[in-house]
This record gives C-alpha cells, structure tokens and sequence, in this order.
C-alpha cells in the first residue's frame, strides 16, 4: 500500500478577497499549489476532467500545474487563498484533484488567522502558517 506525505516547503502568499467582479474565462495553469476556503457566494470551476462548483464553506485543493478556469453564479464571492510548494513528487497531482470538501466553522477561523498572521510578515508569520496550513488539511 502506498503511503503518502505531504511536506509544505514554503507558503508564497495568503489572502481574503471579497468581490463582485470574480471572473476567470480562459483557462490557466496554477503556478503553485493552492488551498481555496469559499465564504461567500457560488462559483463553478472548469478543469479538464469535467465541472465543479464550489459554495460558501467549500475548501478546495489545487495541485500545481492544474488546469482551469471558472465563473461565478452569484454576484458577489469572499475567499482566501493560501498558496504554497511541496517537494516535489509528492502525489498531490495524483489524487483525484481538485479536492473539494465542506470545511466547519473552525476551518473558516484557520483561515482568517492564517490571512492575519501573514500580514504581520517575518519567519515567524511563515512558520505559523504553515502550521495552520496542515490544520486545515488535515
């Protein structure tokens, strides 16, 4: 049986976006990984695979190189997004990706500290929220 480990090496960045004018037409590929944690509104993701669509508490997992775009089905969205590396051949991009789930109420709360310490900067700050990072992935 394999087994599986992820090890997060770097966060590159963390951030809460509330929008009314979330669009993303034409397909891109991620250039890191990424967690996604859906506060607000509806949006429906096209990957190669076939349609997701994601609602307020929705966490989704993006592998790097993942190919998508998307759209909104309500007027306005809230997110935040923590992007991040792995080493490298670690599988991610071998699940069944991307992965959505419906985080609790405690998910939401990692979220919004992970979004505050990384604002603050410094090693400190990146170490935290690597922490938090395996929390909500856990």
């Amino acid at each position: 049986m394999p087994m599986y480990d992820l090890t997060i090496t770097r966060i590159l960045s963390v951030h809460h976006t509330h929008t009314d004018c979330w669009a993303m037409p034409k397909p891109v590929h991620r250039q890191s990984s990424g967690v996604v944690y859906l506060t607000e509104g509806s949006i429906t993701y096209h990957f190669d695979g076939g349609d997701e669509t994601a609602q307020a508490g929705s966490i989704l997992v993006f592998p790097k190189g993942l190919h998508y775009c998307g759209e909104k089905n309500t007027q306005s969205q809230s997110f935040y997004v923590i992007d991040f590396e792995t080493l490298p051949d670690q599988g991610l991009e071998e699940l069944r990706l991307p992965l959505i789930s419906k985080g609790g109420k405690w998910v939401g709360h990692l979220f919004e500290e992970s979004a505050g310490v990384w604002s603050t900067g410094g090693l400190t700050a990146a170490m935290r929220c690597k922490e938090l990072l395996y929390a909500i992935l856990s």
